[in-house]
C-alpha cells in the first residue's frame, strides 16, 4: 500500500511538474499612457512563475526566474517570492528601452485539493509598467492652461 501511494505521488508530481515554469510577456503601451508617477510608459509587462510544493511549504519544483519562457526549472528551491521575480521585470524593461518598472501589482494563487492537500501548485503573478525615467514628465493640466482673463469687461463692477 505504501509503494502504491508513493508511486502515485511521484507520478502525479512528475505530471504536474511539466506545468511549472516561469513566463514573461510584454505589450506596447497605449498612446499617451503614463505611470502613476507621471512618467511615460514604454511597455506593459506581465510575469508569472509556478511551483510545486509538498504540504504547501516544502518546494519541489519551481520555474527558473533567470531564464523565463524556456521551460527550465529549479528543484528544491522556492523562486516564487517577489525578490526573485522583480529582476525578471527589470530585465524585460531594459529590453523595451526602459529605465525601470513602476506600478507593480503582485498576487498569488494556489491549489492543492486535487491531491488531497499533499501536493500544492502555487503561482505568483506580477504586472508592471516599464518607464523611461530620464524622459521629462509631461506638464500637468493646471500648468498647461494659461490664464486668459485679460478682458476687463468680465470683472464685476459696481453700478
Amino acid at each position: 500500500m505504501k509503494r502504491l501511494f508513493f508511486c502515485t505521488l511521484a507520478a502525479s508530481s512528475l505530471l504536474l511538474a511539466g506545468c511549472n515554469t516561469s513566463f514573461i510577456r510584454s505589450t506596447p503601451p497605449v498612446a499617451g499612457q503614463l505611470s502613476s508617477s507621471g512618467r511615460p510608459v514604454v511597455g506593459n509587462i506581465e510575469a508569472s512563475n509556478t511551483g510545486l510544493y509538498l504540504f504547501y511549504w516544502l518546494p519541489v519544483w519551481s520555474g527558473s526566474t533567470t531564464r523565463p519562457n524556456r521551460r527550465e526549472y529549479n528543484m528544491f528551491s522556492d523562486r516564487l517570492h517577489n525578490r526573485y521575480m522583480y529582476p525578471m521585470l527589470e530585465d524585460r524593461a531594459r529590453l523595451l528601452k526602459g529605465d525601470g518598472v513602476e506600478d507593480v501589482i503582485s498576487r498569488e494563487s494556489s491549489s492543492g485539493w486535487m491531491t488531497l492537500w499533499i501536493l500544492w501548485r502555487r503561482t505568483r503573478f506580477l504586472s508592471a509598467v516599464a518607464v523611461d525615467k530620464h524622459a521629462p514628465k509631461p506638464a500637468a493640466e493646471s500648468e498647461k492652461v494659461k490664464k486668459t482673463d485679460a478682458n476687463p469687461a468680465s470683472t464685476d463692477s459696481a453700478i
